[in-house]
């Protein structure tokens, strides 16, 4: 009985370690990724940012890696793209402490810091409760559970849409710059 016992705890330990690793990526992904990764070096440092980080989004969908998902963070912070790099960064130093790489966890971190006071918002409110009310942030449906949340938004133009059977539907453009803090609220 104990070694059943024993032997279902190491099946189980076996099977949750496994679920959370992640597929080596193939001969040809880790290829191109580095052809991508090598292509999109050479555009950020030639300040092509808007050019290098569809590739590195790319290499990163190929193949995650570490280096690869800084690099990509990097690129959307010269684009402005604020809390996409912020949140990358921290994914990265994540990654970076769980691979016992002390140096790039801490420069992935000091990185996301940096970007902090930068950080801008946006809090969709509803008041009222509408039966089949269904809120959409940038076509991403807004679940309840974030109503009245500040999240934080990359800078620029977002949309807010409101749509429930026997209501019209409704859209609110809005325009955030870094530091914003919005709150939209829901006719």
């Amino acid at each position: 009985q104990l070694m059943r016992r024993s032997l279902s705890g190491l099946l189980l330990a076996c099977v949750l370690v496994g679920s959370t690793v992640r597929a080596e990526p193939s001969a040809a992904d880790a290829a191109t990724a580095r052809s991508l990764f090598d292509e999109a070096r050479k555009l950020m440092k030639a300040g092509k940012y808007a050019e290098a980080c569809p590739k590195l989004e790319e290499g990163a969908r190929l193949n995650p890696g570490i280096g690869m998902r800084f690099n990509l963070a990097s690129c959307w912070e010269h684009l402005g793209k604020t809390a996409s790099a912020w949140s990358l960064y921290l994914d990265v130093a994540a990654s970076a402490k769980l691979a016992n790489q002390p140096a790039r966890e801490k420069e992935a971190r000091k990185a996301a810091q940096a970007l902090e006071p930068l950080l801008s918002s946006l809090t969709i409110v509803v008041d009222a409760k509408v039966p089949g009310l269904e809120v959409k942030h940038d076509g991403t449906v807004v679940g309840e559970g974030a109503y009245g949340t500040a999240v934080y938004v990359d800078p620029g133009t977002h949309v807010v849409e409101a749509s429930a059977p026997d209501h019209e539907p409704w859209t609110h453009k809005v325009e955030i710059a870094v530091k914003d803090r919005i709150k939209v609220t829901v006719p």
